[in-house]
């Protein structure tokens, strides 16, 4: 049987008072049609990253509006996350490599495996990024419509691979992109989305916190309190730049001695190459006592911390070269924080650049960003509030539900 999630029970009434009474109104009115209808969301993890966050709290708030809605994680071995790690670098950064005839085998064979333990109960499956995009190519559901969610940007995509990952492709009914600029110009799907993903205002790591809770858990980190911080929460990837964000907090410790950095990251269990990246930043940090590289997988505990030093941090980076969309900024923003954000699709989708936030496209202009927000206080906390607005209007959970469940009618009609 397919490994499934447990999931927690969520209620769309939470969110009254959070969002516009219009929006209840739209979801109410719309699942009014899809009520039993059965969904499967099929990714790669279950912990660690944004899809799994999103999923965590999407498909409860689908089954509260009488959806029969469940999240699936793919089984695989070592070697096949390498493969899709190779894979999504190609897809999302234009890296050349051609797979080997042993990395298809790999890819394809695990991919078959899992879609024989698919029964024919669901009416829509929705498949998460390229690792069990393949999976549709090996099912015989007649009765299924197949979405594939992308949440990388395949604009520039190398043609040698996508040639050959394009072809499991044309099983799909639809694709899901965050941005219209993130879509392959070849895709061999016809119905196209651009919905930009979300955050839930009340999971444990957005939700409001005792400020003595804050200071408690972020001292308990190691962290010295009453000392300016600069947080980047994000995965040790290159892509997300944590060497580019030490190299910043250098340059910025020059003209405020006694600043201090933290590097939060999970450890997923579909990035193979987290781990390298994690000990050559640890190498360059050296004995640097003002730089913290906090790992934390555990699921209990995680959640807290990244609630707690986002909201203590005097200023949040996400120094990204690439960026699908940035979950950890919407997190951030939601916490009144102008953030510091590299120059991406997917960052300047939430980040109006000195606005809510400021963008940035070297080290130098993180730097120079970093101390103006720390010597300028009431303009920091100006730039954030309009942050929480701009969160608030656009990327909150049920703005997500309810472009989903219209997609929804859409293909199933």
């Amino acid at each position: 049987m397919l490994q499934k999630v447990k999931l927690p029970i969520k209620a769309l009434v939470d969110y009254k008072g959070i969002i516009p009474e219009s929006l209840i109104d739209e979801l109410l009115d719309l699942s009014k049609s899809l009520v039993g209808i059965r969904v499967l969301h099929l990714n790669a993890t279950s912990f660690g990253g944004g899809v799994a966050e999103i999923l965590q709290s999407l498909v409860p708030i689908q089954n509260d509006l009488g959806l029969s809605s469940d999240w699936g994680v793919i089984e695989g071995s070592d070697e096949f996350f390498n493969v899709t790690k190779y894979l999504h670098n190609s897809l999302q950064n234009g890296k050349k490599f051609q797979l080997t005839r042993e990395q298809i085998r790999i890819y394809e064979s695990v991919n078959r495996r899992n879609a024989e333990k698919l029964g024919d109960q669901y009416d829509i499956i929705m498949i998460h990024d390229p690792q069990p995009a393949a999976l549709p190519f090996f099912l015989n559901q007649k009765k299924a419509k197949y979405v594939w969610r992308l949440h990388i940007d395949t604009s520039s995509c190398d043609s040698s691979n996508w040639d050959y990952f394009s072809t499991f492709l044309k099983k799909y009914d639809a694709c899901i992109f965050s941005s219209k600029k993130y879509e392959s110009k070849t895709i061999p799907i016809e119905k196209r989305y651009y919905i930009p993903p979300a955050i839930d205002p009340l999971h444990p790591k957005s939700v409001e916190i005792d400020r003595d809770l804050v200071r408690k858990t972020v001292s308990g980190m190691g962290i010295v309190l009453d000392r300016p911080l600069v947080t980047q929460v994000s995965r040790f990837d290159p892509w997300k730049d944590p060497a580019g964000v030490v190299k910043a907090y250098r340059l910025a410790k020059k003209e405020i001695p006694d600043l201090q950095l933290a590097l939060v990251a999970t450890m997923a269990d579909d990035d193979p190459e987290g781990w390298k990246i994690y000990e050559d930043v640890k190498k360059m940090v050296g004995d640097d006592p003002g730089v913290f590289l906090i790992l934390n997988n555990d699921i209990n505990t995680n959640d807290l911390k990244v609630n707690s030093i986002q909201r203590y941090s005097d200023v949040v980076v996400q120094k990204s070269l690439k960026e699908g969309f940035g979950l950890v900024v919407a997190e951030a923003m939601w916490k009144q924080k102008a953030v510091v954000g590299g120059d991406t699709v997917g960052i300047r989708m939430q980040i109006e650049d000195g606005k809510n936030g400021f963008l940035v496209g070297s080290i130098d202009e993180c730097a120079e960003k970093m101390i103006f927000l720390l010597k300028n206080k009431k303009e920091a906390e100006k730039m954030g509030r309009v942050a929480k607005e701009t969160v608030r209007e656009k990327y909150l959970l049920p703005r997500l539900v309810r472009d989903e469940l219209r997609l929804y009618k859409e293909i199933l009609s």
